[in-house]
């Protein structure tokens, strides 16, 4: 769903994991918070999630690898911190993660398209 400039505030429920058929989940600005859910790995369609200019905290969660079909991923100016996720170590068409706290290397992978 597009829910961009909706003025949203709170957590991201877990139950958005149970709309399995979603490809595009857009809810960057607004003032969404706490942390990413695990259970986003289990909307294996979703192609395009971009939550940028959100207050959204802790890490990155490390599910990028059960999401065949990710390939536009906008966390920008949020509060993420630690470094990025192990199965974000892979090519995508679109990775924004500036205006975090994220530390750590940007491993070479996400470079190289296969």
């Amino acid at each position: 769903p597009d829910l961009r400039y909706c003025q949203l505030s709170g957590e991201i429920p877990s139950s958005l994991g149970n709309i399995t058929s979603l490809q595009s989940i857009q809810m960057n600005y607004n003032s969404l918070n706490g942390t990413l859910p695990d259970a986003i790995r289990q909307i294996f369609s979703l192609q395009t999630l971009y939550l940028e200019a959100n207050q959204l905290s802790g890490t990155i969660p490390d599910i990028f690898g059960g999401l065949p079909s990710i390939a536009y991923l906008g966390f920008a100016n949020n509060q993420f911190t630690g470094t990025l996720p192990r199965s974000a170590s892979r090519p995508f068409a679109m990775l924004d993660v500036n205006g975090n706290r994220l530390t750590g290397a940007i491993p070479d992978e996400i470079w190289t398209r296969g």
